[in-house]
């Protein structure tokens, strides 16, 4: 099953598991349609009650289709298999909004795109990875395993944010002032 198949899935069941009639009725919710990339994501048979983008169930399938995204691009980069930029720009956007909030993942995606670009082979005389990691006493061995290491790399820029600067924000602001962090 590919990811747009699981997606309409997923929406479908989100759609039998969380919509509910917003009259005190106790009929069932008819959904007519569901439309991806629209400006809405169900048709229902109650005057489009869950349209928009501040509705419920809108919310709720959002945050299912970001899930099932956020579950792919992990398990990929766990299984160690080639991931693609926005693969990994995905996964580190939704670890840190987990870890800290929206606004720090922000953060975090600015500064990964600087130092990087979401390249985790990435080099830069002793900095590695898509974090730019400082690691001068690594052997050849020890450079090229932390390159194959998206999941590791990931774990390792996490750590340092947290350990240095408490959060994506402040180590966006140093980096601002000092061109590095």
């Amino acid at each position: 099953m590919n990811l747009q198949n699981l997606v309409i899935v997923a929406l479908a069941a989100t759609a039998l598991l969380y919509f509910r009639p917003i009259n005190n009725h106790s009929e069932s919710l008819n959904v007519e349609q569901l439309i991806l990339g629209g400006q809405h994501v169900i048709t229902s048979n109650h005057r489009n009650a869950f349209v928009g983008g501040s509705s419920i169930a809108t919310i709720e399938a959002q945050k299912l289709l970001d899930q099932s995204l956020h579950n792919k691009t992990r398990d990929v980069i766990a299984r160690g298999e080639r991931t693609s930029r926005s693969e990994i720009e995905n996964e580190i956007y939704q670890r840190a909004v987990k870890e800290w909030s929206v606004e720090d993942a922000e953060a975090l995606v600015w500064i990964v795109k600087r130092e990087s670009s979401f390249n985790p082979s990435a080099r830069n005389v002793n900095c590695l990875g898509l974090f730019q990691r400082n690691y001068p006493n690594f052997t050849s061995e020890e450079r090229e395993s932390y390159l194959q290491d998206v999941q590791g790399q990931i774990d390792d820029g996490f750590n340092y944010i947290k350990s240095r600067y408490g959060s994506p924000i402040k180590g966006k602001e140093f980096w601002e002032r000092s061109g590095w962090y």
